[in-house]
C-alpha cells in the first residue's frame, strides 16, 4: 500500500472549490455563484436582512430582483446591475471585495443564461430494483462519465491490503484479525472481494456497527439532558442492531422512532429531545428534519433560514406535530407511564419551560421568544407539503406516514446520501444534512437514481450498501495520479477518513491479538486508557455524530496516551504468537504488519524494521517496538 501521510496532507491542503476542467464548466447558481454570494452578500441580502427587497439566497429570488427592479438579465452581463455593482466595487460595502476570479464566475454564469442546477423534483422509481451488480455498474458509468467530461483521470483499484482494511472498517467498524487478513491476502479467487463484502454484510457486527452510528445520532444524551439514561440508549442500540441484522426496512424503523410510545426501545429518539423532564417540540422538529429529511430546518427556528429558502413558519409548522408529545406518569387520573401523545400535551416544566400553545386543527402559536414571527399562528404542515388537520389524527403517526412515504423524495435522498457518505467520506450532497436546492449534489442524476432504487428495493439499506461497495469507484486507491491530485468532488481516488473512537478501540484490541467479547469489550491490557472500552472512550470520545469523516479530532492527550500507555510497550498476544510461529525475522515482521495494517510490508519497510530488531538485545522487544510504531502511525488512524 502506498504511504498515507502525503495523501492526508494533500486532503487537508486542497481548496474546497472545484479546479481545472471541472471549474471551467458552465457555472450554475448553486454550485458556483451561491458560495461567492454567501461570503460577500447574504449578510445584507439573505434570510435575515433583505435590503432593498433583494434576496440572493436562491436563483429564483435573485432573478426576481428587488424594490428597484431586476438586477440580473440572463444572457446579458453588461445589463445586469448586480455584476455592475460588484465590478465597480460598490458592492459589497465592506472592505473585503469580490476577487477577479469570482467576478468572472458571476459574469460567465449570467452570460450562459443564469442557470440553476436541477435538483429536488419528484423521484423516478423503477418498477423493479436492479441487482447489486447492475446498480454498481450504473454507479460506475455515472462516475466515469463525469470524470471524462472534466478530463480528470481515475486512480487504479486499490491493492488487497488497502481494500480489505477499508471495507472492514466501513462495514463492521474494525480491522480484520491477523488470520482473517492473511486468508484474504492469500486467496487467489477472482471474486474474493465480492465474497468478502457479502460475508461482512452477513456478520452480526454489521448490524451492531450500523446501529452504533444511528445511536450516536439520535439516542445519546446531549448536554446536561438527564432524561435519556444509559438504559434507554442500550435498549435502543439492541433494538436497532436486531433491526439492521434482520435487514428490516428503513422506513419501518424510522416510523417506529418517530411514533414510539411508553418505554419501548425506540422511544430513546424522543427522549434525546427532552429538557427539564418533558419532550421539546422544537428539538424533535430539528431531529426529524436533520436526520431523516436531510435539511437543517432548525436554522429557521428564530428567523428565516439565512442561506436556504426555508421560512420560520416552516420550522414551527413541523414542530406542531409534536405539540401533544409528553412524558406522563401514573396518578389518580393517568394509567400510563412514559412517552405518549395526549390531549393535554406536556405541562409547563418545573423550571418554567412552556409547551407550544395549541390552536384549532393542530395549529400552534410561534413562541413569544422566537424572533420576528413570534405569536403568529401556523398550521401543522409537512415541509414543502400540505397543511394537515389534526383534530382526529395522531400527530406523530401522520408525520411518520408522510416522512417515510414513497412520494416523499426527501426521505429517500437523505438516506441514500448518508449511506454514500459512509462509504466515500462525503455525501453527493455535502454536508449530508443540507439537501437544499441551494446546495445541489455533485452528481444529481446519480443521487436521484440511488434514491429511486432505494424506494424500489423496499428501503433496503443493505442492498444499496452492497452495490456501492462493489463499485470501482469505492475500490479505487487513495493514491493520486497526475491530473487528479486536486479532485475532491468527482471520486477519481479514495479520500482518507479518520477512524472514529469506537472503531479505533476495537481495532487496537484486534491488533493486539486479543478477542472482543460479545458486547465489543475487551482491551489491550493494563490499567490505563487502553484497558477497556469505557476508559478509552472517556479520553478518545472527542468526535460528535456530525463530525466530518475527514477530520481527525484527536489531540495531544490522545496521541500521548497511545505513545506512552504501558500496555503498548509490553509484548502482546499478536507479537508473541507471531514470534512463536517461527521463521526468520522477515516472516515474523510480516505477521506483525498483517495483524496491524492488514497488508504485507513493503521491501523498504522490511529492511528498516529487520535492521532495527537486530540491534535490540531482545528480538521480542524489537518486534513489540515495531508493533508500537505501526499502531501510532498515521496509517492506523485512517480508513484509506
Amino acid at each position: 500500500m502506498p504511504r498515507l501521510l502525503p495523501t492526508i496532507l494533500a486532503i487537508l491542503l486542497v481548496p474546497t472549490a472545484a479546479t481545472g476542467a471541472e471549474s471551467a464548466a458552465t457555472p450554475t447558481f448553486e454550485r458556483d455563484v451561491l458560495p461567492i454570494l454567501s461570503s460577500h452578500c447574504l449578510q445584507c441580502h439573505g434570510g435575515i436582512h433583505q435590503k432593498g427587497g433583494l434576496d440572493l439566497r436562491t436563483a429564483a429570488s435573485a432573478l426576481a430582483g428587488g424594490d428597484s427592479g431586476k438586477v440580473i438579465v440572463p444572457g446579458d452581463p453588461k445589463a445586469s446591475e448586480l455584476l455592475k455593482a460588484v465590478e465597480a466595487g460598490a458592492m459589497p460595502k465592506g472592505p473585503i471585495k469580490v476577487s477577479a476570479a469570482d467576478k468572472d464566475v458571476i459574469r460567465r454564469w449570467i452570460a450562459a443564461g443564469a442557470k440553476s442546477a436541477p435538483f429536488g423534483g419528484e423521484l423516478r422509481v423503477p418498477p423493479k430494483a436492479r441487482t447489486a451488480k447492475e446498480l454498481a455498474e450504473f454507479i460506475d458509468r455515472e462516475i466515469d462519465r463525469r470524470l471524462a467530461d472534466a478530463k480528470v483521470p481515475a486512480s487504479p483499484v486499490a491493492d488487497d491490503g488497502e481494500f480489505q482494511r477499508r471495507v472492514w472498517l466501513d462495514v463492521v467498524g474494525r480491522i480484520p484479525t491477523r488470520a482473517e487478513a492473511a486468508a484474504f491476502l492469500g486467496d487467489t479467487a477472482p471474486d474474493k472481494r465480492e465474497k468478502l463484502i457479502d460475508a461482512l454484510l452477513a456478520r452480526p457486527e454489521y448490524g451492531a456497527y450500523q446501529a452504533r452510528l444511528w445511536r450516536d445520532r439520535v439516542a445519546v444524551a446531549t448536554s446536561a439532558n438527564a432524561d435519556l439514561g444509559s438504559n434507554h440508549t442500550a435498549a435502543f442500540y439492541a433494538w436497532l442492531t436486531d433491526g439492521f441484522n434482520k435487514n428490516r426496512r428503513w422506513d419501518e424503523l424510522v416510523r417506529e422512532m418517530i411514533t414510539a410510545e411508553g418505554e419501548s426501545p425506540p422511544v430513546a429518539f424522543v427522549r434525546q429531545c427532552m429538557d427539564d423532564g418533558q419532550p421539546r417540540a422544537n428539538k424533535l422538529a430539528m431531529s426529524v428534519s436533520r436526520r431523516f429529511l436531510g435539511v437543517r430546518l432548525e436554522c429557521a427556528e428564530c428567523h428565516n433560514h439565512p442561506f436556504a429558502d426555508w421560512k420560520q413558519d416552516d420550522f414551527w409548522s413541523l414542530a406542531a406535530f409534536f405539540a401533544r408529545t409528553a412524558k406522563v406518569e401514573k396518578n389518580k387520573t393517568e394509567t400510563r407511564t412514559g412517552i405518549y401523545d395526549s390531549e393535554k400535551g406536556p405541562p409547563r416544566t418545573r423550571f418554567g419551560l412552556k409547551p407550544l400553545e395549541r390552536k384549532d386543527g393542530g395549529a400552534v402559536l410561534i413562541p413569544d421568544d422566537a424572533g420576528p414571527r413570534a405569536k403568529t399562528v401556523v398550521p401543522a404542515k409537512f415541509p414543502r407539503g400540505e397543511v394537515v388537520k389534526l383534530d382526529d389524527r395522531s400527530p406523530r403517526a401522520a408525520l411518520a406516514e408522510w416522512v417515510t412515504s414513497p412520494k416523499n423524495a426527501m426521505f429517500a435522498r437523505a438516506a441514500a446520501n448518508r449511506l454514500w457518505a459512509q462509504a466515500f467520506g462525503r455525501g453527493l450532497v455535502n454536508p449530508v444534512d443540507s439537501l437544499d436546492p441551494e446546495n445541489p449534489p455533485t452528481h444529481p442524476e446519480l443521487l436521484d437514481a440511488l434514491a429511486g432504487e432505494f424506494v424500489a428495493s423496499g428501503y433496503d439499506l443493505k442492498h444499496l450498501l452492497r452495490a456501492v461497495l462493489l463499485t470501482r469507484a469505492y475500490q479505487r486507491t487513495h493514491t493520486t495520479v497526475p491530473g487528479n491530485e486536486r479532485d475532491e468532488l468527482l471520486y477519481s481516488h479514495a479520500a482518507g477518513k479518520a477512524v472514529s473512537p469506537e472503531p479505533l478501540f476495537e481495532s487496537l484490541v484486534v491488533a493486539s491479538g486479543n478477542t472482543l467479547d460479545a458486547k465489543g469489550g475487551g482491551g489491550i491490557g493494563g490499567k490505563g486508557p487502553l484497558a477497556s472500552r469505557g476508559e478509552f472512550l472517556k479520553l478518545f470520545g472527542t468526535a460528535t455524530a456530525d463530525t466530518d469523516p475527514g477530520d481527525y479530532t484527536q489531540g495531544i492527550a490522545q496521541v500521548l496516551a497511545l505513545l506512552n500507555d504501558p500496555a503498548v510497550s509490553v509484548p502482546n498476544r499478536l507479537v508473541t504468537d507471531a514470534a512463536k510461529e517461527g521463521g526468520d525475522a522477515d516472516a515474523i515482521l510480516t505477521r506483525v504488519f498483517v495483524g496491524v495494517l492488514s497488508r504485507n510490508p513493503r521491501d523498504e519497510e522490511l529492511k528498516l524494521t529487520r535492521e532495527y530488531v537486530s540491534r535490540r538485545k531482545s528480538p521480542l522487544d524489537g518486534y513489540q517496538a515495531v508493533w508500537w510504531a505501526l499502531v501510532n502511525s498515521p496509517e492506523f488512524a485512517v480508513i484509506p
